[in-house]
């Protein structure tokens, strides 16, 4: 049990997938409604225009009354009803209501589920792995994974028993292939998988991470391989993943080749996760900022960065949304932070017959990578109380500079 989580108050969380859950429904209840009003209304104006032609028939007199003909009896088989009788009306023509679909994707930061080569076994995550399982490191976020329609997170470690690494790098994140399981488990979906450790235990170790990915049945990118997703309502969504660290103008070609290639192949939505940035600055360099702009520019719906191992400010940029440091989330790789804060950032988009709606639906989840503040435990914990709004205020000041504020339940305040 968290620390910092309480029982005795309903999380911001709950109350807004609370929210969520009834949307689509009123959505349709509302086009349904307009629907059948459509229908009243020709109906109503079906049975006027039939009035109207019984009237011009019968000379101009009231509808129901025959003409009087002095001199001859009135022929029953000739009256009013039997003239209406030979009127039939004609069913009006209805239009199908328009198919509403949402999708709601959550993304969180840099996961490690790994230990360093220079890290003893006492409180390390392989100890609570063995102590606890898998299914520990997600379990005081699932609630909020399993309510959406995918969960996108950065990988930051490798998956092997292979124990030659590269020589030239100080830290190595490695860890056990069968810790893959923490991700379904927790309800991740999709990972990118390009950063500055993918390749700590060189090819061996990248090909080991990638069958773990599969095999546990995750979408992954990284680079020139794009990652792919469908959720049950048929919405597809596309994801580029670039570590940009030291190699910008190469990082910049492969993020706009994929994001034109999702683009041109007819993905619903495009979502970028980037390597970048410099370690514990809690606000983008210019450069940073320009990259992501151009990446919305380029038709990335979502920019997701990550590798400062610290929160930083989100932004809203034509209408999408570009968040600058996702900060550590499951992280193996350093027992005891001084930053433990961290967040799920999550985002809800709303078709209609297909085509994407300019509503913006945007929702952020304080949470520390920690469920006690002594140490790293590695199980994010989701918050509520001062702590709670502690972080938010934090969120809130980063991303002042682009004049983006996010109210007490987390939502983002539109201007």
């Amino acid at each position: 049990m968290s620390d910092y989580r309480r029982d005795d108050r309903v999380s911001a969380h709950d109350r807004r997938y609370a929210k969520n859950k009834r949307r689509p429904a009123l959505l349709i209840i509302l086009l349904i409604l307009a629907a059948a009003a459509v229908i009243v209304s020709a109906a109503l104006g079906s049975r006027r225009r039939a009035a109207d032609a019984g009237a011009d028939h019968n000379g101009g007199d009231a509808p129901g009354i025959a003409a009087e003909d002095p001199g001859h009896a009135e022929d029953p088989g000739t009256s009013a009803e039997a003239g209406e009788a030979e009127t039939p009306e004609t069913a009006p023509e209805t239009e199908p209501a328009p198919r509403v679909a949402t999708v709601t994707v959550s993304a969180a930061g840099d996961i490690a589920l790994g230990t360093l080569q220079t890290h003893g076994y006492e409180g390390s995550l392989r100890e609570m792995a063995d102590a606890y399982g898998t299914e520990y490191f997600f379990q005081n976020v699932r609630h909020v994974f399993e309510a959406d329609d995918m969960t996108l997170v950065n990988f930051e470690a490798v998956l092997t028993d292979s124990t030659e690494a590269r020589t030239d790098q100080e830290f190595l994140i490695r860890g056990d292939p069968d810790w893959i399981a923490a991700l379904p488990e927790g309800s991740v979906e999709a990972v990118g998988f390009s950063n500055n450790h993918d390749w700590d235990y060189l090819q061996r170790g990248w090909d080991d991470t990638v069958a773990a990915f599969e095999s546990a049945g995750l979408v992954w990118s990284a680079e020139d391989v794009y990652g792919y997703y469908t959720t049950a309502d048929g919405i597809t969504i596309g994801m580029v993943s670039v570590n940009k660290l030291n190699r910008l103008e190469e990082a910049r070609e492969t993020l706009h080749r994929g994001i034109t290639a999702l683009r041109e192949e007819g993905v619903d939505l495009v979502i970028a996760y980037i390597h970048t940035g410099v370690e514990m600055q809690y606000y983008p360099q210019d450069y940073e900022v320009q990259m992501d702009h151009d990446c919305i520019d380029w038709g990335a719906d979502l920019v997701l960065n990550t590798h400062t191992h610290c929160l930083r400010g989100i932004e809203q940029y034509q209408g999408r949304f570009i968040c600058y440091g996702m900060g550590n989330f499951c992280f193996g790789a350093n027992r005891n932070p001084s930053d433990k804060d961290t967040m799920i950032f999550q985002q809800t988009w709303t078709f209609v017959d297909g085509v994407l709606q300019p509503d913006i639906d945007v929702h952020v989840e304080p949470c520390l990578i920690s469920s006690t503040p002594g140490r790293n435990d590695y199980c994010p914990t989701t918050l509520t109380g001062s702590e709670y709004d502690r972080v938010l205020a934090n969120i809130n000041a980063y991303s002042a500079q682009f004049g983006t504020v996010f109210d007490e339940n987390g939502d983002y305040v539109q201007n």
